[in-house]
Order: C-alpha cells, then sequence, then structure tokens
C-alpha cells in the first residue's frame, strides 16, 4: 500500500490533542510526535457571523526524504502563522507568514526562503524571495480571488541563479531572466499569457540569449487558441471547441475510422469542429550548446495539424529533415496521416537510421485504415534493392485482432520468401490462435503454432528449420550482420498466460556475433511435471565452453530456480576480437562457475571467476598486463577480491584487496586496498595515441571506500623517477573560436553579482568535471620525470618540463578542489611557431618552480626561459658608432652571443610576463664591455627593449636603432637611415645561410646626400667584407671592397675587386696584444681623386676604470717575487 502511494508511514506515531469551546468556536492544540519528525498546530477557528481563524504551525525535523520517498528532498523545519477572516473567499482579508530554520532540495540550502501573502478583501500580494551568492530571485503574485473566474498575475524576476552551485547543472552555467505571466478564469473558460523577458545564459564566459519568449493561450465555449513565439519554437493552434471538448472529437473520429463501436454512425454527426496547428522547432545556440549539448544538429523541425470533423479530413505530418544525438543519427524522418471520408492512409518512413552497429537504411511503413481493416506495408530499401518486405492486414473491427500476412510480397534479406496464404493470427484477452502460419524459402523455414501435438496445454510454439538468424537481423545492419548462425529446432512457451513455462529442443550452428565466431548454441529443455522444467544450455566453440544447467519451477512469484553455470573456458582471443582494437596480443583465458538460485524475480547466485595466465596489451598505452593465477569471488553481497595481483610487462605488481559491495547494483559500494610498486600504466609511442604517449611509471597506496556515487579515496600516489608523458592537446581544443556578438559581461561595481562574476567561472568548471569524489592523497612527481605538452602539432608548438614535486590533493564531493605543494622545475624548454614565420626554443632555466596553496588554478609562477641568439650587435650600437666612424661600426658586426629572458611570475590565471636582455658571462668583456653596458641600458627603457626583443625572436638580429641627435639631416635622412640598417641586416642573414661558418661575410650598405657644392643628389655605396680566422683563430685576415650602387660622384673610377685589405695576428692568447697592417682605397673628391692608406697598428687593449689597475697585476707579482726571495 505504502509503495503504491509513494509514502513511507512513521514507525512510532503518538498523537496529542486537546481543544476547547463549541462547533462554532473552538481553540485547539494538535502534536503529532514520530520517528521521521514533529509537527505542532496551535489555532483558533470561529465561524458565527463570518469565517475567522489563527493558526500557528511549527514543523520540527521533519524527514521529506523519508516520508516522501524521494532522495532530492531533506529535511524540514519550519514556523507558519496565519490569520483571517471573511465570509467567503471573494472577500477574505488574510496574512501569512513563514520562517524557515531547515529547508534543502537536491542538497542544496533554502533555508532563506521568505513567503508571505496579504489579502485584502479578497485582493492581495503572495510575496517569495530568497538570495544567497548562489540564487538571487523575487517572486510577486497579485491575486483576486473569484470562485467562477480567480485572476492571477505573477512576476518572477531572477537577477541570478548559479545553476551548478544550485545542482541543476553538472557544468558552470549561470542565468538570469524575467518571467511574466497572467491567467483569468477557469479550466475551462480562461486567458493565459506568459513573457520571458531579458533572458541570458553565461557558459563559459559566453553570453547566450534566450531571446524573446512569448506564449498567449485563451479557451472558451467555442474557441480555443494558443500561440508560441521564440527562437527556438514557434506555434500556432486555433479551434472552435474548448480544451475539455476536442478530447472526445478526437476520440470518436478515430473510433470511426477503426469502426470500433456500433452506437454511432457519421449520419449521426453533426458536430463541426475544425482545428488547425503548426509548429517549428529550431536548434538554436542556448539549445545545443548549453542545455542539451548532445543534440548535435537539428535541422528545422515541422509538426502541421489540419482536423475538420464536418468533412471527415483530417491531415497531420512531422517531418525531420535530420536530426542528431549523441552520435545517433536519424536522417529524413517523415510521419504523415491522411484521412478523407471513411479512409484514413499513414506513412512513417526515414532516409537512415544510425548508432552504434545499427545502420538501417531506407526504411517505409505506409498503408490505410479503411472500416476497421488496416493494410500497411513494411520495406527497406538498401542501394536501390528491396532489403524486407511484408505486407499485413490487421482486422480490428471486433473484439479479436487478427493479423494476416500478404501472400507474394514477403521478402527477407533480400530474398523472397513463401507464406501460406490462409495464415491468420487471432489475440484477444487472454486469448491466441495461430494458424498456418509457416514462412519458407527453399529448405529455410519458420512457423508459429499454438495447436503443437506434443502440447496438452494452452501454449504458443515457433518451428525453425535451417533458419539463417540474419535473415531477421540483416534489418538492423546488412553488411556487418549483428547476430548470424543457422536456426534448427522449436520452442514453446507453456501457459502463456498464467504460471508460463518453456520446454525447447533448440540448436544454432555457426554461431557468431558482430561477425566473431562463437559455435554451436544448444538449449534444451522439458517438462518435469505440471509446473517443472529441466533446462540445459551450452555453447562451445574453439575460444569458449559454456553449460548452464538445471530446474525451472513455474509459480506465481516468477518461478523458482536451480541452475549451474559452468563455464570451462572463455579465451582472452575471443574478448580481443570484441574489442575493436582497445586490446592485443591476448594470452590465456577466463573460467567460471556460479550456481543460482530463489526466484527469477529475486535471484540469489554465488560463484568464482578464475583466470589462467591471463595477459593482454592495452593498444593505447602499448603496455602490457599479466594476471597468472587468481580469481573473484562474486556473489549477490558483492565481489570480493583477495590479493588480486595484475602485473606488468616488467614483473611489478598492482594489486587489489577487498570486496565491492553490490546488494544495489545502481550504486554499488568499495571497500579496497590498491597496492602498486614501479607499475608501468603508460609504455607508448606517437603512433599508439592521439592524445597521449610515454613511459610512466606509478607507485601507489590507496584505500577506497565509499560508493559508486561518492568514492572516498585515501592514500599516496607517485609517479616514479624517470617517467616520460607527452600529452597532445587536440586540434578542436587548440582552435580559438570565435562567436559574433558574444558578450564578455564584467562588473567592476559588484565582481560578485552571480551572474558576471568571473573569478569562480574556470574553478566551478574543473568542479563540475570533479564533482561526485572525496579525495585525500600525497601526490608527488619524481627526480628527472619529464612531462610534455604539444600545444599545436600543425607549428610544431609544446612545453617541456622536468622536475620534481610534492603535493596534497584534496577533492570534495561538490567538487572543490584543494592542492598545496610546490614543482621544481630542474629544466625544459619551450618551442613556439612565431607568426608562422620563425620555430624558436627557450629553455627553462633551473630553479623555475610553479606553487599551489589551494585552487589548482590559483598558482604562484615563478618560471624563467632563455633563448639563446648569437648576431651582430651593429644595429644596437647604432647610436653611439654614429660618431665614431665607418671602421667602429664595422668591428661591431662581428657575431656576439646574446640572452633573451622571458619571465612569467604572478598567478597561473593572470601571469604577468616581462622580458630582459643578457649575455653571458664570458662574453660580457666584448669591445671594453661597451656592448653589455648598452645591453643594460636597454633593459631600462621598456618600450625600446621590447622591439629588440620583438626583432630577435623573429628576424633573430637587433633592429635599428631609430634614435638621431639631429646631425644627419632631417626626417629622410633618418628614415633613409634606418632602411639601409634594414637592409644591411638582411644581406647578412642571407649571406649567413649561404657560406654558413666557412667565412664571415658582410655587407653594409650606406645612402648619404650630397651638398649642393658637390652635386646633389643621393649616393649609395655598397660595402662588401669577407672575413677568415686561420692558425687557430690567432691570425685574422679581411679583404673587401665599397662597390658604388647610385649617385657615384667618380663615374671615370673603377672599382678594385680587392680595395681594402687587413691582416691582424693575436699576439697573446687573451687578445690583449694584437699587430695589424693594412691598406685601403678611398675616393676623397675631385681634387685629392683616389687615394691608398697603408699602415701598420700594435694594438694593447686593456679594461680598467683607474690607471692604476694598469699596473696592479705587475706589482702584486713583483710583490709576490720578493716575497719568495
Amino acid at each position: 500500500e505504502e509503495a503504491s502511494l509513494g509514502v513511507s508511514l512513521p514507525e512510532n506515531i503518538v498523537f496529542n490533542a486537546s481543544a476547547k469551546g463549541g462547533m462554532n468556536n473552538v481553540e485547539a492544540k494538535l502534536k503529532l510526535q514520530t520517528d521521521l519528525g514533529d509537527v505542532t498546530l496551535l489555532g483558533q477557528f470561529s465561524q458565527e457571523e463570518i469565517m475567522a481563524f489563527e493558526a500557528d504551525i511549527m514543523v520540527q525535523d521533519l524527514q521529506l526524504n523519508s516520508l516522501l520517498q524521494n532522495e532530492q528532498l531533506d529535511t524540514l523545519s519550519l514556523s507558519l502563522s496565519a490569520s483571517g477572516s471573511g465570509s467567503s473567499m471573494n472577500d477574505i482579508t488574510a496574512k501569512l507568514s513563514t520562517s524557515f530554520e531547515k529547508l534543502r532540495y537536491n542538497g542544496y540550502d533554502f533555508s532563506n526562503l521568505e513567503l508571505s501573502a496579504d489579502l485584502n478583501n479578497g485582493l492581495g500580494d503572495v510575496n517569495l524571495a530568497f538570495k544567497d551568492e548562489n540564487l538571487d530571485l523575487a517572486l510577486l503574485t497579485s491575486l483576486e480571488l473569484d470562485t467562477l473566474a480567480p485572476k492571477v498575475q505573477t512576476k518572477l524576476t531572477v537577477k541570478g541563479a548559479d545553476l551548478y552551485q544550485l545542482g541543476v547543472a553538472t557544468e558552470d552555467i549561470r542565468t538570469a531572466f524575467e518571467l511574466n505571466a497572467s491567467f483569468a478564469g477557469n479550466a475551462e473558460d480562461f486567458d493565459l499569457e506568459l513573457g520571458l523577458n531579458d533572458g541570458v545564459a553565461i557558459y563559459k564566459q559566453e553570453a547566450y540569449s534566450f531571446g524573446s519568449f512569448a506564449v498567449k493561450a485563451n479557451s472558451a465555449q467555442d474557441t480555443l487558441s494558443a500561440s508560441i513565439q521564440s527562437r527556438a519554437i514557434e506555434s500556432k493552434i486555433g479551434a472552435n471547441r474548448s480544451l475539455n471538448e476536442l478530447i472526445p472529437v478526437f476520440q470518436r473520429e478515430l473510433q470511426l475510422y477503426l469502426h470500433q463501436t456500433e452506437t454511432v454512425s457519421r449520419d449521426s454527426i453533426n458536430d463541426d469542429t475544425v482545428l488547425k496547428m503548426n509548429m517549428v522547432l529550431r536548434q538554436t545556440p542556448i539549445v545545443s550548446e548549453v542545455f542539451l549539448k548532445s543534440l548535435e544538429r537539428m535541422d528545422s523541425v515541422s509538426i502541421n495539424m489540419d482536423f475538420d470533423e464536418r468533412n471527415h479530413t483530417i491531415s497531420a505530418e512531422i517531418m525531420a529533415p535530420y536530426l542528431q544525438y549523441q552520435g545517433s543519427a536519424l536522417d529524413s524522418l517523415e510521419l504523415k496521416i491522411d484521412g478523407h471520408g471513411d479512409e484514413l492512409k499513414f506513412l512513417l518512413s526515414w532516409a537512415g537510421i544510425s548508432s552504434g552497429p545499427v545502420a538501417i537504411d531506407h526504411t517505409k511503413l505506409e498503408g490505410e485504415v479503411n472500416d476497421g481493416l488496416i493494410t500497411s506495408r513494411f520495406s527497406v530499401i538498401e542501394n536501390a534493392k528491396t532489403l524486407i518486405n511484408i505486407g499485413t492486414e490487421v482486422d480490428i473491427s471486433t473484439d479479436t485482432l487478427q493479423v494476416h500476412i500478404l501472400p507474394d510480397t514477403l521478402i527477407l534479406d533480400s530474398t523472397p520468401w513463401t507464406v501460406l496464404p490462409q495464415n491468420r493470427l487471432l489475440m484477444a484477452n487472454q486469448f491466441l490462435s495461430i494458424r498456418d502460419f509457416e514462412m519458407s524459402n527453399g529448405n529455410e523455414k519458420f512457423s508459429l503454432e499454438t495447436a503443437m501435438p506434443s502440447e496438452q496445454a494452452e501454449h504458443i510454439g515457433a518451428t525453425f528449420s535451417n533458419f539463417n538468424l540474419s535473415t531477421f537481423t540483416s534489418l538492423l545492419n546488412s553488411e556487418e550482420p549483428i547476430i548470424s548462425g543457422v536456426l534448427n529446432g522449436d520452442v514453446v512457451v507453456v501457459n502463456p498466460f498464467s504460471n508460463y513455462g518453456i520446454t525447447a529442443e533448440l540448436s544454432i550452428a555457426e554461431l557468431a556475433a558482430m561477425e566473431v565466431p562463437l559455435g554451436e548454441m544448444k538449449l534444451e529443455a522439458s517438462s518435469v511435471g505440471s509446473e517443472k522444467y529441466d533446462a540445459e544450455l551450452s555453447l562451445s566453440g574453439e575460444d569458449i565452453g559454456l553449460g548452464l544447467t538445471g530446474s525451472y519451477a513455474a509459480s506465481a512469484d516468477g518461478g523458482d530456480l536451480s541452475l549451474n553455470l559452468d563455464m570451462t573456458r572463455l579465451n582472452m582471443s575471443l574478448i580481443e576480437r570484441f574489442s575493436e582494437g582497445a586490446i592485443a596480443e591476448t594470452t590465456g583465458n577466463l573460467s567460471a562457475k556460479v550456481d543460482i538460485s530463489g526466484s527469477s524475480k529475486n535471484p540469489q547466485y554465488k560463484g568464482t571467476l578464475s583466470f589462467d595466465q591471463v595477459g593482454f596489451l592495452v593498444n593505447q598505452l602499448n603496455s602490457r598486463f599479466n594476471i597468472n593465477q587468481d580469481e573473484l569471488e562474486v556473489n549477490n553481497s558483492g565481489v570480493f577480491l583477495n590479493d588480486f595481483v595484475i602485473t606488468d610487462g616488467e614483473q611489478n605488481n598492482f594489486s587489489l584487496d577487498g570486496k565491492i559491495i553490490t546488494e544495489n547494483l545502481n550504486n554499488p559500494e568499495f571497500d579496497l586496498k590498491l597496492i602498486a610498486d614501479n607499475f608501468k600504466v603508460v609504455n607508448s609511442s606517437e603512433e599508439d595515441s592521439d592524445l597521449f604517449y610515454g613511459q610512466a611509471a606509478l607507485n601507489a597506496n590507496l584505500n577506497i571506500t565509499g560508493d559508486m556515487q561518492i568514492p572516498t579515496v585515501r592514500g599516496s600516489l607517485k609517479v616514479v623517477d624517470g617517467s616520460q608523458l607527452t600529452f597532445i592537446i587536440p586540434e578542436s581544443e587548440a582552435e580559438l573560436k570565435e562567436r559574433e556578438g558574444v558578450v564578455i559581461f564584467v562588473n567592476k561595481k559588484n565582481p560578485d553579482d552571480i551572474l558576471t562574476r568571473v573569478s569562480q567561472s574556470e574553478s566551478s568548471s574543473l568542479a563540475a568535471s570533479l564533482s561526485g569524489y572525496d579525495v585525500e592523497t600525497n601526490f608527488s612527481i619524481g627526480e628527472d620525470s619529464q612531462f610534455k605538452i604539444i600545444l599545436d602539432e600543425a607549428t610544431g608548438d609544446n612545453l617541456l618540463v622536468m622536475g620534481n614535486g610534492e603535493f596534497n590533493l584534496s577533492l570534495e564531493p561538490n567538487g572543490r578542489t584543494t592542492l598545496s605543494g610546490k614543482y621544481e622545475v630542474s629544466g625544459g624548454h619551450f618551442e613556439a611557431n612565431l607568426y608562422n614565420l620563425v620555430q624558436r626554443r627557450f629553455e627553462i632555466t633551473p630553479g623555475s618552480s610553479i606553487s599551489w596553496s589551494g585552487d589548482p588554478l590559483d598558482a604562484d609562477l615563478d618560471v624563467r626561459a632563455i633563448y639563446d641568439v648569437r648576431t651582430s650587435a651593429a644595429p644596437l650600437m647604432a647610436v653611439r658608432t654614429s660618431s665614431e666612424g665607418t671602421a667602429m661600426e664595422t668591428s661591431y658586426r662581428e657575431r656576439l652571443p646574446f640572452q633573451v629572458f622571458i619571465n612569467v611570475d604572478g598567478e597561473l590565471l593572470a601571469p604577468a610576463i616581462s622580458f630582459n636582455l643578457d649575455m653571458p658571462e664570458d662574453d660580457r668583456g666584448a669591445f671594453s664591455g661597451s656592448v653589455y653596458t648598452q645591453v643594460q641600458q636597454l633593459n631600462n627603457q621598456e618600450d625600446e627593449m621590447n622591439k629588440q626583443v620583438f626583432s630577435l625572436l623573429v628576424l633573430g638580429r637587433f633592429f635599428p636603432s631609430s634614435g638621431s641627435d639631429g646631425s644627419k639631416g632631417g626626417p629622410a635622412t633618418f628614415a633613409l637611415d634606418n632602411v639601409n640598417k634594414v637592409l644591411s641586416g638582411q644581406l647578412n642573414s642571407y649571406s649567413e645561410k649561404i657560406f654558413g661558418n666557412a667565412v664571415d661575410v658582410g655587407f653594409d650598405l650606406n645612402s648619404t646626400s650630397r651638398d649642393s657644392i658637390s652635386g646633389g643628389g643621393t649616393q649609395t655605396q655598397l660595402g662588401i667584407t669577407a672575413q677568415k680566422q686561420l692558425f687557430n683563430d690567432r691570425l685574422i685576415v679581411q679583404v673587401g671592397s665599397e662597390v658604388d650602387v647610385a649617385g657615384s660622384s667618380n663615374a671615370s673610377q673603377s672599382t678594385p675587386i680587392i680595395g681594402n685589405i687587413s691582416l691582424e695576428y693575436l699576439l697573446t692568447e687573451d687578445k690583449r696584444l694584437r699587430l695589424k697592417g693594412f691598406s685601403k682605397n678611398k675616393y676623397e673628391g675631385v681634387i685629392d681623386g683616389q687615394l691608398t692608406i697603408s699602415g701598420i697598428a700594435f694594438i694593447f687593449t686593456r679594461e680598467f676604470n683607474k690607471f692604476k689597475e694598469l699596473w696592479a697585476r705587475q706589482v702584486k707579482e713583483e710583490v709576490e717575487k720578493g716575497g719568495k726571495e
């Protein structure tokens, strides 16, 4: 009784009541105490001249979840006060106030709910409000009470609702909207209006508008109209009857087509009911991308209907061009009903259905209903060939339903079949009769009977002779049969309408599932006494041996079972063939023995599942796992593991000990101990997986308790030293997606506003994906463990880090995640494709770290990465060389090593990225430290430094300085000078690619403006130099020339191939003493002409701050020498 009512009454009930007064004026105190909560009522009621009442109700710890058998409810505690008076409901004056101490729904606390009402002479308001950090709503309802036609106006304002935190959604979805509704009338005669305004949903920080949504409905004695206007649904309904009158009209019309009534004929109908309906359903982003993400595609669905009772016409159709949901697709669905006069035609068809292994091509069910006779044809067409065709006649004009298959129309699995012309199947209440129901195709036969000679009791029997199962299963997939085999024998259901039993003698040869051979299956069942049956089922093949023997006793409780399941072997090779490539290289087999007793409604089972030298390779992991000799115990209570050991390919152990309690199969409980020692879980290469690969081993010591809904995990987990894993971010995830009209909300005045807050969005998404777990573990990453993330396979962008760390990880059931610890980076790199121009590699410096102290997405970063580049310092020193002459500028062209530092600090979600430049310590003294000094100055000029960092990363060289002191002309000269330097740099880059390190070739393009005395115009010269270092870099030979490109003032002079030559010998290895000889050609104008300047120089180089430092070493050596003497 309680189960049927959906309630559970308390076991203990104590009821106390006291009252005083009379029937028209009473004061009462009632108290109900139960083991499911208490309810107290203090009240007064009088009914003399007018009705008046006062009541105080206290509810204490009322367990609604147990009382109403609804786990979404919880304990309720509230105080309610109500008072009122009036002669009727039309003029009542009343007040209501509530206070909730405990109110929970779906695990969320709603005790802040405020509910009050105030009515005056039948008019008033009901107010409901709730506000906390996840829900802010207000509901105002205005009432006008009337026993015949009450009026209600409601305005619901939801300023913000976090649907994930409220338990409504499984992801971070927040919404806000305003809903207005009004109702006037009663159930038969009413006006209804409903409008949704300003509706928006925020998902992944993108805004999705609900658009306008309006519903209008009107129902009266002779009219019904309704409309829905929105982006997703557009509908109009119109009729000349009220809603309550329409239902019997349709029932009567259908009965006339089916001829199921003798009391009503068409001639006696004088009604003129007319109905017209049009509806369109559309896919919108807010539906398919937010609330129903499994809906992958839905072309607009149209639903239309016209009904005219006077002319006896009905026309209805549903058209769904394409629908794809959770990977299953329905193509071109069409449903049509067309009734005229005494005839009703129908059509149901689709172009294709696909869902997993099921693939059904063009299918059509069409027919007509006339005078209680349904004539139909079911057909499946594949590649313009009829796969299935079945024509039937169903007579429903009487209480007995008659089914007849039309001869000469039967096609099964593309082959015509023969059926006896007089076949009949008759069905009624507690009655079934089958006559001449036999189908055949050569020696392949199938028949149904209810008068088999071997059975005396009421029965239904099926006989098969050389019947191929694919004859039927080809309907589901003609190319890859789901089930195939040749069936022979018969099966009989005895007493089908009472305590039924089964007798059978069946065999299926060459049984296969999904084209995987299984062997031969046999079923033998016989009657032993009136309601007891013995059965024996066997399946034997190359890879499986299975037997089920025992008895079955029919009873009103579902039958008593006494069965023994004996699986002698199940080779792993068979499981491999069903795994669709998930596992390979399988060895060994499984076996099982299970005893089954009890009833069919409540079976009891007990047995073991054994593993014999089982081994398999998980292809995606490329790791081999073995279970040598072990077993599981199973019964109704659960699955029991006694030190169940799995080994990897290197014989390292992974052990499970404990039990999985299955008393509630929908939510099993755990009590397991998991231990792993250097267990290799991943040993794959790039070819094995599109998501991750590498080598990784784990140490684990975990206790797993709780249940499937909330598993509880405690213990420690470690990634073993030297593990290497590469993760590949799929292209679809790496893409940057753009959407027109997307608004990112930022509320600076109220950053905690439910709708616009952004600080919790990422955490909420993470919590949503991790909710339902209770985890407390110590997690560590061993020394030299390496993790690589390929950010973009197309460009090769990747991040690699090496290091170690110790962490404490906590997951709460609501998804709240806490992570504390520090990851010390010992090395790594970041490779990036910059602007699709160049590939650059940044080396992460040892000592970098990432620290957590709570939220996993709130990490503190302290990461340094270096990009090494070797280039000329000439563009960097341009400001200085402009006053020192060409010779100094040429010397600065020597390629020096530079370092570009990328510094990442701050929080993970808002990192602070900065740059700075440096040089290796051994090279900071180049050119007397002037280059290093310039680099240090550059680090103090952020804009200039960022420009140079960009140039070094993208172009591989410094960008020419844009500074000018004004001594070299105006803007034109300034622009020309910068272009010269850029072109010179580009020519030098090309020469490096051509000559490599064999010869240092340099180019210097100079354009100068001549004064009017010299003839005006612009002169352009290209300086070309070639340099080679010999004898262990002690001798430096440099030759070159300056070639006039344009505007030459020395047109009569030819340019020598080698105009300049320089020999420089390093007298000491530290390069302080040098001997240099040179010869240089230079044109000095019309008067002096072409000059050759030659010379020899002795060069001493030494860095010092004070002159006395030049002799400091010599003085020190003399002092030390004197000390020794």
